[in-house]
């Protein structure tokens, strides 16, 4: 999709409705055919220089995977790439969720799809960066968004670090910390470089239903051993 102008482009946004605005730019969605166009911010400056080349954001679309949203046209103005397009997802970004409310059950079960999805990006040795923010939840599926940063490499082991990692920061940071901390495997696993999110997930759900003395679905049935103390390094939008 090429534009010609800035005003071209402002008159082409009247159809679109604004989504949100990351590290990047701002992303706007066309409801009715579910696309998401991604805007780079600065992009209609004089001055402007896209950071990014045509492969770097289109190269690995041709990877048919659940999981990882690639962007499936570029968006230019006058042949310069100022954005790109993306299937719309309907589902909410983990940060923006409360974690409490998440079915355990479920979770589980996109978990395990998604390690599918990191095995076929190992396999073509895609190495991820910048997941954390960028992870999205609906039923029983996670998605991942914003992968510009993807490039190829050896180092793929460093997927499965970063996505675990995560997934257990949005489960316990700022909640139970210090229920982590107090037992020794818990807390080996979750500071561990290598977690595997789905062991840790049912050790900790274990202990938790163990300590309130029935099985739990989801983390609000164990809210009377969040300690309000606890430190926060995973930012989130929403109100506890």
């Amino acid at each position: 999709m090429n534009f010609t102008s800035e005003k071209e482009f402002n008159e082409f946004k009247k159809i679109l409705t604004f989504l949100a605005a990351g590290s990047q730019g701002e992303c706007f969605l066309d409801d009715k055919k579910k696309i998401v166009y991604k805007l780079f911010f600065d992009c209609f400056d004089e001055d402007y220089s896209c950071y990014y080349d045509k492969d770097e954001i289109l190269g690995f679309n041709h990877l048919k995977n659940k999981t990882f949203i690639w962007p499936t046209n570029l968006i230019t103005c006058n042949s310069k790439i100022i954005g790109y397009t993306a299937p719309y997802i309907k589902a909410q970004n983990l940060y923006k969720t409360n974690p409490l409310t998440i079915n355990l059950d479920n979770l589980e079960l996109a978990i395990k799809k998604a390690y599918v999805d990191l095995k076929l990006l190992e396999k073509n040795n895609i190495v991820i960066f910048d997941i954390m923010y960028n992870l999205l939840f609906s039923k029983t599926n996670l998605y991942a968004i914003d992968n510009t940063e993807y490039c190829k490499g050896e180092e793929t082991i460093e997927n499965y670090r970063a996505f675990g990692k995560s997934i257990s920061y949005f489960l316990v940071d700022g909640y139970f910390n210090n229920f982590i901390k107090q037992d020794k495997i818990l807390n080996e696993m979750f500071y561990s470089l290598d977690i595997n999110i789905l062991e840790f997930l049912k050790e900790f759900r274990m202990k938790l239903s163990a300590n309130i003395g029935s099985e739990i679905t989801k983390l609000q049935e164990a809210k009377k051993l969040i300690k309000k103390t606890c430190p926060e390094h995973y930012i989130r939008e929403i109100k506890k």
